[in-house]
């Protein structure tokens, strides 16, 4: 804790990356710490275009590494993603772990405990916007896969505290959630 504190003042503040899949409160809970935090917003889209999806990723593993931003997906959701492009992401994915472990990158796996609650209200929400993937068992395939991606990435980082898990559904409040994160940061912060 004591070196991220000291690397805040040095180099501004950490970025904040949040993963998961489609519906699982990413862009909300990423709008809400951006504002709540004063950082910029980021939020990585799939390209067809592999030379405009690798610059989407250098430009955003360049602004992790300067810190004052909230990234909504980066290399977990371009690893779980059915017909994406897996990009050469050893660079990024190191990139990401350097800066867990450095305390400059604080990272969030949006993952509702409940999968079931997850798959139905995901059904719901594709009645009322677009989704790029509709398949309830396509999505099912998705949340297995970022359990076992977001494991890995804690066990590359040591287990590190700057690794969070956020479930929309829970009772429990996004400072609860992510206390971490929010011993970081000043107590007047509110969401």
């Amino acid at each position: 804790m004591k070196q991220a504190t000291n690397l805040s003042t040095k180099r501004g503040k950490p970025a904040i990356v949040i993963e998961g899949p489609d519906g699982s409160g990413k862009t909300t809970l990423g709008e809400k710490l951006s504002k709540a935090f004063g950082l910029d917003y980021i939020h990585l889209t799939y390209l067809k275009d592999p030379e405009a999806m690798h610059k989407q990723f250098k430009d955003a593993s360049d602004r992790m590494r300067n810190g004052n931003v909230v990234i909504d997906r980066f290399i977990l959701s371009n690893s779980v993603y059915p017909g994406h492009m897996v990009l050469h992401s050893s660079h990024f994915l190191g990139n990401l772990v350097q800066g867990i472990r450095a305390g400059r990158v604080f990272h969030i796996t949006c993952l509702p405990e409940d999968k079931e609650l997850y798959l139905k209200e995901f059904e719901k929400l594709c009645s009322s916007r677009d989704e790029l993937y509709t398949s309830v068992d396509l999505m099912s395939k998705i949340y297995d896969d970022f359990k076992k991606e977001d494991a890995e990435l804690w066990r590359m980082t040591g287990l590190s505290p700057s690794v969070m898990h956020y479930d929309r559904f829970s009772n429990v409040s996004i400072r609860e959630q992510l206390k971490h994160l929010f011993d970081f940061w000043p107590e007047e912060v509110s969401l």
